[in-house]
């Protein structure tokens, strides 16, 4: 369940993730907003940060006060480039559990588990018809009549 609230110039989005206890968040959009334009996102009440140019969207997760990482969240990519890449993170390295970290446009895509190519059940890395398989960032050579 979701809430929004207004208070004195701040409106704040929340979700209850126990018995009256809730969380900053919102999916899309910062989860507060300020009278003065300031907004601030959160991720089931982690904080993080948008940043947006002509050339991609990216979002990064507040780890201190002085160092952020590139983070997905909600399984949404933390990198959109404007040619149509997608891009995943955790804790700025290329990662993804379920589907590829990175998907182009095109289809082409490559599956990475903390920063390294890899995928059991099919190839890491498929460009066109040409398919790649990687097991802990290790090349690994497929052999079709086995």
């Amino acid at each position: 369940m979701y809430a929004m609230e207004r208070v004195k110039g701040k409106e704040s989005w929340k979700k209850l993730i126990e018995k009256k206890l809730y969380a900053y968040h919102r999916k899309r959009g910062p989860a507060i907003k300020w009278r003065n334009g300031g907004k601030s996102w959160y991720d089931n009440g982690f904080p993080y940060e948008k940043i947006e140019d002509e050339c991609f969207c990216a979002t990064f997760a507040r780890v201190s006060s002085v160092k952020i990482e590139l983070h997905s969240f909600s399984d949404s990519p933390a990198i959109c480039y404007k040619n149509g890449t997608k891009e995943w993170y955790r804790h700025d390295k290329l990662h993804r559990i379920n589907g590829p970290a990175i998907v182009y446009l095109n289809g082409d895509e490559e599956w990475y588990f903390m920063g390294q190519r890899h995928r059991r059940e099919g190839p890491a890395v498929t460009y066109g018809n040409k398919q790649y398989f990687f097991e802990c960032g290790e090349f690994v050579k497929f052999n079709h009549l086995n």
